[in-house]
């Protein structure tokens, strides 16, 4: 019995794909805090499932994500129960960086060049035509 996967976390994105997914998120999250003053939790679940093909790529389980989201979720909790209510913007801060590292991090890897257990790799650039076999 094979386990389900959604079709928008299934497969592989290389780096391009990655850093275009990250650049309209953050423009729309930016037009939607502006318009609508909305929170982000919105743009955090939309960047779980843009990290997950990309954890694909390089050859890692998903699951994987939970490292970065567990992070910035105990470097909150953390700020809210040790530090007075005034400096929690400081702990939110050294969450986000923490975040934008592991997203920096996570860009600049090269993607396994062959196939692995996620998929055939993808093709380079910004296409989305599969590999052609020569």
């Amino acid at each position: 019995m094979t386990a389900y996967r959604a079709n928008f976390i299934k497969g592989r994105i290389n780096r391009a794909v990655f850093w275009l997914c990250l650049v309209m998120m953050v423009i729309i999250a930016v037009v939607a805090r502006l318009a609508f003053n909305t929170g982000h939790g919105l743009s955090e679940g939309i960047l779980v499932i843009f990290c997950i093909p990309r954890l694909h790529d390089i050859g890692r389980s998903g699951w994987h994500v939970l490292w970065g989201v567990g992070t910035e979720l105990i470097v909150m909790g953390m700020g809210l129960a040790f530090l007075p209510l005034a400096l929690f913007p400081l702990a939110a801060g050294v969450a986000s960086l923490l975040v934008l590292g592991l997203l920096i991090f996570l860009g600049c890897l090269k993607g396994d060049p062959a196939a692995n257990r996620f998929g055939e790799p993808p093709p380079p650039g910004l296409g989305s035509k599969a590999k052609v076999a020569a």
